[in-house]
């Protein structure tokens, strides 16, 4: 389970200013944000199936995280995404794929 997270810190502690560890909450927010682009990349890169579908415009693979302070999904990558006749099917923790029909 660690390795699969540890890019995200490695990556988060050349980023952001002060201690590397669960007492710095930048260093945190920052390395949840990385694990999910992260993540995404490597469904990406993993998944040829789903990297042609968002290539043909078929799907988009967003990401998010979800908060248990507020209950909501927040986006990483704060882009409006146009929604018009998709439907949304979930992948995994913090991940969502629009399918385009």
């Amino acid at each position: 389970m660690l390795d699969n997270i540890m890019p995200a810190v490695k990556k988060s502690a050349i980023e952001v200013d002060g201690e590397a560890n669960s007492s710095n909450s930048e260093f945190v927010t920052k390395t949840v944000e990385n694990n999910v682009l992260l993540t995404i990349d490597r469904i990406r890169e993993k998944s040829q199936i789903l990297s042609e579908m968002e290539d043909n415009g078929e799907i988009k693979i967003v990401g998010g995280v979800y908060s248990l302070h507020t209950g909501k999904v927040e986006h990483v990558i704060n882009k409006i995404i146009k929604c018009k006749n998709m439907k949304v099917a979930f992948l995994a923790t913090f991940l969502c794929i629009f399918f385009n029909y």
